[in-house]
């Protein structure tokens, strides 16, 4: 598959979220937080993958900024 221990790893880490995020909706009926543990827990994969597959950090950087501003305003609770 990949020779990058970290793919490897988040990539398996993402199977086992999407496993527990089906045991909490199957079992528990919880709907509203394992949607987020399911969103928040794919979301790691995507940007390993991303930042693995970037063509220099030059034009990462960027992106990871925009990324990191829009996740601190969410947290916080501006717009």
């Amino acid at each position: 598959m990949y020779d990058n221990p970290i793919l490897i790893k988040t990539f398996a880490f993402s199977i086992r979220i999407i496993k527990l995020y089906r045991h909490l909706v199957d079992e528990h009926r919880e709907y509203t937080l394992s949607k987020e543990l399911l969103v928040a827990g794919t979301h790691i994969g995507k940007h390993v993958k991303e930042a693995v597959n970037a063509e220099s950090r030059q034009v990462l950087q960027p992106k990871w900024a925009s990324h990191f501003v829009r996740r601190r305003r969410r947290s916080t609770g501006c717009s």
